[in-house]
């Protein structure tokens, strides 16, 4: 199976400010903002997580539209960390890029993963799992 090349974000469409933020079990996450482009679109998101954390967690994301439309995403980078007071900022690019007759685009993050590098085992190994959801309806601007 053929890996979903990702995508180039040449041209900018519109940034939509989201400002959404959802409570789960402690942890805070917020969906700052989307940038949709001609071959995908990027959300990045704030993450607070309930405790302090070396690393970010992976998102488990799916994304759809009203239409119906399914859009399949990745963890594109991030930055933050521990601290006095630990948040991530990430961001998942996804494609293709939104249709142009979508009114709304649903996020939801069905689970959060948090990893680490295992050096006995040659790779990443998952120390625990938050279950979600965090939900983000987003009227797409322009639209409704």
């Amino acid at each position: 199976m053929a890996e979903r090349q990702a995508p180039a974000f040449h041209d900018l469409v519109r940034v939509c400010a989201v400002a959404q933020t959802q409570i789960n079990d402690g942890v805070s996450l917020t969906l700052l903002s989307l940038e949709l482009y001609d071959d995908g679109f990027m959300g990045v998101f704030r993450l607070v997580p309930g405790a302090s954390r070396p690393v970010p967690p992976v998102l488990s994301l799916e994304v759809r539209d009203d239409r119906g439309g399914r859009y399949a995403g990745q963890m594109g980078g991030g930055s933050g960390g521990p601290g006095g007071y630990c948040q991530w900022r990430l961001a998942y690019i996804f494609t293709p890029a939104v249709h142009e007759a979508a009114r709304e685009l649903y996020l939801e993050v069905g689970e959060l993963r948090y990893l680490h590098y295992d050096k006995d085992r040659g790779g990443l190994v998952e120390d625990e799992v938050q279950r979600g959801p965090w939900v983000f309806p987003v009227v797409l601007p322009g639209t409704g």
